[in-house]
């Protein structure tokens, strides 16, 4: 079983980030910070947040931590106050109405920061056990490719790295252009999704890195590994659409496709093993 995904109420907007989707840092009646985004959107799906819903979920059953998330209502008044002591937002936020609308939320993680994949290196086994688990880096990609994530390249890798423990661990961020970036989920396609190629984070010097340093055992067990999280994905995809407001506009032929072509095995089998293509 999973998780259901809370819903919170922001009380106050602490920041405007000037990253692509400007999303907003805001504290919530759990006493908890987030990243809250929404999309500036007046018809469903609301593909960006449905994406988000479905990979954080999906990264659990494939073990790799993630930030914990919610569902956040905002009221314009927010805005407003906002206002009163800063002196700018973003003009989308004050030209739409986000009265009872869901926001999507990713918890705040204060001891991280995000990766830079041209300039981090490992150089030896020393390097290589300051991690975690390092084969979480081979993971994400391979995720990616089965998810096909189009915006998490070696030079927008979209991954943290947490430092809040003895050793570091790779958390991925920002999954909203899975599914190759389409919003009609029900015409989905094999074709369409096999699209992510040498900008994947498999590419990176530190990814072969890490397959250089790695145990052989766990090495060549992880395709193994990979489609046995494939399979849990599958098995519980039911109870993650469950957790997608109905108000995001997934429909059930979206989500009979997205099952459909996640579940496709002789392409599992193909991406679940595609890491060792990136190991020399």
């Amino acid at each position: 079983m999973i998780d259901k995904i809370q819903i919170v109420r922001a009380v106050q907007i602490l920041d405007c980030k000037r990253t692509n989707s400007i999303p907003l840092q805001v504290l919530c009646d759990d006493n908890e910070i987030y990243i809250i985004k929404t999309m500036f959107k007046k018809h469903p799906p609301i593909e960006d947040l449905i994406n988000e819903i479905l990979c954080n979920y999906f990264f659990q059953c494939w073990n790799i931590p993630v930030p914990g998330q919610a569902l956040v209502l905002f009221d314009d008044i927010l805005i407003e106050q906002y206002l009163l002591e800063n002196s700018a937002i973003d003009k989308k936020y004050t030209d739409f109405k986000f009265e009872n609308h869901f926001f999507y939320g990713s918890k705040f993680l204060p001891n991280t920061t995000e990766i830079d994949l041209y300039n981090l290196t490992l150089k030896d086994k020393h390097d290589y056990k300051k991690y975690q688990n390092p084969l979480d880096l081979i993971k994400i990609g391979v995720f990616d490719k089965w998810i096909a994530n189009m915006d998490r390249r070696k030079d927008n890798p979209n991954i943290l790295i947490d430092s809040s423990n003895v050793k570091y661990r790779f958390i991925p961020i920002d999954n909203t252009q899975s599914f190759a970036n389409q919003n009609n989920y029900k015409n989905l396609k094999l074709s369409i999704m096999d699209t992510v190629g040498n900008k994947s984070i498999l590419n990176s010097q530190i990814t072969k890195s890490i397959c250089k340093f790695a145990n052989s055992n766990s090495y060549s067990n992880l395709a193994k590994e990979i489609n046995s999280n494939i399979e849990k994905s599958i098995d519980l995809i039911e109870s993650v659409f469950e957790n997608i407001p109905s108000e995001f506009g997934l429909s059930r032929p979206g989500k009979n496709k997205i099952k459909e072509i996640l579940s496709d095995k002789p392409r599992n089998n193909i991406v679940s093993a595609s890491y060792l293509n990136y190991s020399k």
